[in-house]
């Protein structure tokens, strides 16, 4: 049923939003864990062009068409996160595709492959569209409809607001270290996210897979 809409002054109504989401433990875990993942991949992203042309030595059309993989994937994460999540469960969805967005961005960090970059490129874009398919479903269902669009500006402010951050830190990385170095860091630190996953304590009704 559509409710009486009753008008606050806007910063009431952003104080709302980001006091709903620092008392709901588990979505706060689950929005620094989202912004820390865009912050390290973003920072792979900043200098993925360079990566190309200069160790992989493919060119402006091997950059196009990497990208067009990344799509590929992204499309293939979105089109199966439900299923995915029904069979595995929600915990080892979002554990698992973190898991495999930090194998890639290690895989890429040691290979001058052109094929394997672009497979590990798809596998990053399957898992990153996997996580949000599955992180969004979940704050669509516990957040109160009233309050969808104040908490779900407060989570973009942390998961969007690290993307500037990220590219920032991955040009500078870059400079300093050599272009493997942002897809290093990012390997690594995934695999310290995928850590953090793991101990998140579920809310009841999310713990189990559901059998189909």
């Amino acid at each position: 049923p559509r409710a009486d809409v009753v008008h606050k002054k806007l910063s009431a109504e952003i104080g709302e939003g980001l006091r709903w989401l620092i008392n709901e433990r588990f979505l706060l875990n689950l929005s620094i864990i989202g912004a820390l993942t865009n912050f390290f991949l973003h920072a792979t992203f900043a200098i993925a062009v360079l990566f190309v042309l200069e160790i992989l030595n493919a060119g402006a059309l091997g950059f196009a068409v990497l990208l067009a993989i990344e799509a590929a994937g992204a499309l293939v994460g979105a089109l199966a996160a439900g299923s995915v999540r029904r069979r595995l469960g929600t915990t080892r969805t979002i554990v698992g595709a973190l898991l495999l967005a930090a194998a890639a961005n290690l895989f890429i960090a040691a290979t001058s492959s052109y094929l394997a970059v672009a497979v590990m490129a798809a596998l990053i874009s399957l898992s990153g569209a996997t996580w949000n398919v599955v992180t969004n479903s979940m704050r669509q269902q516990r957040v109160p409809d009233g309050l969808m669009g104040r908490v779900q500006s407060a989570h973009r402010l942390l998961s969007w607001g690290a993307i500037p951050l990220g590219a920032l830190a991955g040009g500078l990385l870059g400079g300093a270290l050599g272009l493997r170095a942002p897809f290093l860091v990012a390997g690594v630190a995934l695999v310290l996210l995928t850590g953090a996953a793991r101990r998140l304590r579920m809310p009841s009704d999310e713990r189990e897979p559901v059998a189909n």
